[in-house]
């Protein structure tokens, strides 16, 4: 194929007045076009990484099962959560057999704010106590303690002294003991309520009274 390229003649502005300019006819190949950068012939277009041509595709005959069952269209039973344990606010419960927990002080303090976000002020310490009688050791690590104030706002858990989390496991026959702090307004006091729960699937044991 031959490309007919129409190429401009300029005249210059001390070019004489009524000069005749003829616009020439200049005959390219095909072969003396080079193509731009990033262009090329349609047949060199390859795919990027990562990109698969679609005959090279394959897709499973049947749908695969879920490696643990059910499908999107099941209806999903959520497990029973037991009832929670009342008791007072100073004393024992046991919501596992060969475990019993007991709250044994709450100690009015003034809290202090050692990372960001949290704010000083008037706080409860909460000492929690669990003994392991049984024959395993009892895991701490989905521990989960919160406190409600008389008008039931929850509590703010603070992380400075004298906070010292439950850690690791309880062996059988030992027993372990840790320390929460949470602010509590001194016009809130009348009456808390301290949640303790050691993991899912026991009930928890709420523990409520006058500090």
């Amino acid at each position: 194929m031959v490309f007919f390229v129409l190429t401009s003649l300029l005249v210059s502005c001390t070019g004489a007045p009524g000069q005749d300019v003829t616009p020439s006819v200049v005959q390219v190949s095909e072969k003396d076009i080079t193509p731009s950068a990033g262009q090329g012939p349609e047949k060199d277009i390859t795919p990027s990484a990562g990109q698969v041509p679609e005959k090279d595709i394959t897709y499973p005959a049947e749908p695969v099962p879920a490696p643990s069952g059910g499908d999107v269209l099941q209806t999903v039973v959520p497990d029973e959560v037991p009832e929670p344990i009342e008791t007072g606010l100073i004393a024992k419960a046991s919501p596992d057999s060969g475990l019993t927990v007991e709250l044994s002080s709450v100690e009015p303090i003034e809290s202090s704010a050692p990372a960001p976000g949290q704010v000083s002020g008037p706080a409860f310490a909460i000492t929690m106590m669990i003994k392991n009688t049984g024959d395993e050791p009892v895991d701490t690590s989905r521990i989960e303690i919160s406190l409600e104030d008389s008008s039931g706002n929850p509590g703010s858990g603070m992380i400075g002294e004298p906070a010292e989390w439950f850690e690791g496991s309880i062996d059988p026959g030992t027993q372990a003991s840790g320390v929460y702090v949470f602010t509590v307004d001194e016009s809130e006091r009348d009456t808390v309520r301290v949640t303790f729960s050691l993991r899912p699937g026991l009930p928890a044991v709420v523990f409520t009274g006058t500090p």
